[in-house]
Parts: C-alpha cells; structure tokens; sequence
C-alpha cells in the first residue's frame, strides 16, 4: 500500500480551512449589507418624524375650529409622524444606552403635542436637533461595530494569519529539505 504523504493531507487541511474563511466573509459581508439597510432606515425614519412634527407644529397656528378641513389637512401629518415613531422605536434596541437617549428624546417629542394649545415650536426645533445629534451618536457606533467587524469574523481573521504564516513556515522548511535531499 502507498505511504500517505502528509503534505497532501496538509495541504488539503489548508484548503478546506480557506474555504471556511471564505464563508464567514461572505456572511460578513451580508452583514455588513444589513447593517447598512438599518442605517440607512433609521435615517430615514428619523428625517420623517423630523419633518412631519414641524409640519404638524407649523399647522397649529391656526385653531382648528377656525379654518373648515383644517384637521382633515393636518391629520395626515400626524398620522406619518406617528408612523415614523413607531419605526424608530422597532428600529432602535432599547437596551443600549445611545438607543435610550433617542427613545427618551422621542417621547418628549410627543408630550409636545398633548396640550391644547399646541407644541411650542422653539421646544421642538431644539429637540430636533437634540435627536439628530444622538441619533448620529447611534449611527457612528453602529458604523464603528461595521468596520470591526463580528466577533466570528475577527477570530477567522487572525486564525487565518496564524496559519498562513504556519503553512508558508512548512513550505519553507519543505523547500530546503528537498534542496538539502537533492
């Protein structure tokens, strides 16, 4: 029977190992793809709420027992604001604190709008730009989770390197023992 040689064996080890590495980064990057699909949802979330609470806001300065189909004009954009909170909130994970700050932001938001008299706009205006400013706040975190990469991934990663380095040190060795041989 033929000796088994163990470069072949080492050799076949290395690829299916490769061939692992390829697999998480292919879910790494469809990860990665996700991620971005959120981003780009908070974003536009928030922009909605943003400009339908000012458009609700700006519709308050006339009573609506005043102008005929005033409410009917406005509803609309309480309905989308309402919306865009409630995308927000399913967007955002409660239990980290940056998600927190947003969620509180949000409900100050919409005790603005609970009074008869309407919200007051200096009000909203300062806690639209206290919402962007933590919402940005999430959106670099969640932008700095991306480039770091999964915890799989970087484990791969390195695992990788680690054998790369190993596999060339052997074909080093191999080399000069075959030099050596000959």
């Amino acid at each position: 029977m033929d000796e088994l040689n163990p470069s072949v064996i080492i050799a076949a080890f290395i690829a299916g190992f490769f061939s692992f590495v390829g697999i998480i980064i292919s879910k790494e990057n469809k990860t990665s793809e996700f991620r971005q699909d959120w981003i780009n949802s908070l974003r536009s979330e928030v922009a909605n709420l943003i400009s339908c609470a000012r458009a609700a806001v700006d519709g308050y300065q006339f009573k609506v027992e005043d102008v005929p189909g005033h409410w009917e004009r406005m509803k609309p954009d309480f309905q989308k604001m309402n919306e865009a909170g409630a995308r927000v909130r399913m967007l955002l994970n409660p239990s980290e604190s940056l998600s927190k700050e947003v969620l509180s932001t949000l409900v100050q938001m919409e005790k603005l709008f609970t009074n008869d008299q309407g919200p007051d706009r200096e009000k909203l205006y300062s806690l639209d730009r206290k919402l962007v400013e933590q919402v940005n706040a999430v959106l670099k975190e969640e932008w700095e989770r991306v480039k770091a990469g999964e915890p799989a991934y970087k484990r791969t990663k390195y695992l990788a390197g680690v054998i790369s380095v190993i596999a060339f040190s052997m074909t080093l060795v191999w080399f000069f023992m075959y030099l050596d041989a000959s």
